[in-house]
């Protein structure tokens, strides 16, 4: 994906769904988590009383991918969902 592209929380799952089609996260226990927390902090993100929830679920997702890359998480996955996560919040974040 493109840096121009604008990440929504729906590219996110795409992504997802997309690595592990593709077997850049083979770990299924890894793959329903984030898929999970994915969309939990997707409905969480439009109401201002539980932006900061979703936030916070974002920065887990991260703090989980780094703990998994190079197990479970090829370094491909890793940079993809570490740039849609960092990118999801910036536009949360006040």
């Amino acid at each position: 994906s493109s840096l121009d592209e604008i990440i929504t929380f729906d590219s996110l799952i795409n992504d997802i769904h997309a690595l592990r089609a593709s077997g850049d996260i083979n770990d299924r226990g890894v793959y329903i988590s984030l898929l999970v927390k994915a969309k939990i902090a997707k409905g969480l993100s439009g109401n201002s009383l539980t932006k900061k929830t979703s936030i916070n679920i974002l920065k887990a997702m991260d703090k989980q991918i780094s703990r998994s890359r190079g197990r479970g998480i090829s370094n491909n996955a890793y940079d993809i969902l570490h740039n849609d996560i960092q990118s999801l919040l910036s536009n949360l974040s006040p």
